[in-house]
Order: structure tokens, then sequence, then C-alpha cells
């Protein structure tokens, strides 16, 4: 399976390796930049903090990335992710400071 090549704005990168995109309200993707902007997921969890990307990484080498990360993702587990509020300004989707609860089935 082929995603779109698409940019990478942690590493400014372009490929089709999985990413963390944040989507607004309507379900739209937010503005590219660092804060917002679509990350590999290592990127995301180095340089956001990312407890998402962070529990999708664990346990791999950093050279497991393209289609072989692409397949560990699809083979993880389903989770709910519940963004618990923290007062800190640098992390406005509360990234840092998520809850993954993984669900059964």
């Amino acid at each position: 399976m082929t995603s779109p090549r698409r940019p990478c704005f942690g590493c400014e990168t372009f490929d089709d390796h999985p990413r963390h995109e944040i989507v607004g309200a309507q379900g739209q993707p937010l503005a590219g930049d660092q804060v917002n902007g679509p990350m590999h997921m290592d990127c995301c969890a180095i340089l956001r903090g990312c407890m998402v990307c962070a529990r999708a990484r664990e346990g791999l080498r950093p050279e497991v990335i393209g289609e072989p990360f692409r397949e560990h993702v699809m083979s993880l587990p389903p989770v709910q992710v519940e963004h618990v509020p923290n007062d800190d300004d640098t992390d406005p989707h509360n990234l840092t400071t998520a809850r993954i609860i993984e669900l059964e089935g």
C-alpha cells in the first residue's frame, strides 16, 4: 500500500511514511507548521513530546520506518486517546499528557 508523498514539518522530508496529522473540529488538517503540521511519528514523539506517537514507536529500532513501520502500526490493537489538559502553552493539543487506553477486541 502506498500513501501520498507529503511533508513532515519536523524533519522537512517529503515521503509516504506514516505520520501523526492533527485535525480540527471539522476534520480538516490544521496549518502546516511545527505545532500543527503532520510529522513522522518519531519526529512527533521527539519534537512535540507526543505520547501517542511514542507509544506507537515503543520497542522499535529507529531504523524501522516506511512500509515496515506502517505494517507495525496496522498491527497495533485499537486504542482510545484522552488528551488530558495541561498548562503548557507550547503543547496546545495536550500531546505530552495524552492517556492511551487499549480497547478490547
